[in-house]
């Protein structure tokens, strides 16, 4: 009888010390702070930048393609100059005016040591 008492108290004072264990860590839960969203690194601002240049880039190489295409197609189908001189200068205006920054190193190379 004593030893059914012992055990059943041992059960309570266990169900307890969980239960408490349990709302303390629900506490922690709710007071934690929620994460911030951290704002982004130089660098990889920096690359942003890149890579928005270089498919500007791109696209301007497209057209500049593409009136290379029809300067060859004109060439083919009239020897005419004044089409010529029209394309041509079609094809300066297209070009890039802005040269790409040099990328930094991620590290100096006096921080590798």
């Amino acid at each position: 009888m004593i030893f059914e008492y012992t055990l059943s108290l041992n059960d309570k004072i266990r169900r307890a010390v969980t239960q408490q264990h349990l709302t303390n860590q629900l506490q922690k839960i709710k007071l934690r702070k929620p994460k911030q969203e951290s704002p982004f690194t130089m660098q990889s601002q920096f690359r942003r930048l890149e890579n928005k240049k270089w498919t500007e880039i791109f696209q301007e190489n497209q057209k500049i393609h593409q009136n290379l295409t029809n300067v060859k197609s004109v060439l083919n189908i009239t020897s005419d100059l004044s089409d010529f001189q029209k394309i041509a200068k079609l094809n300066t205006q297209n070009k890039t005016n802005n040269i790409l920054p040099k990328l930094q190193p991620r590290c100096n190379s006096l921080q590798r040591v």
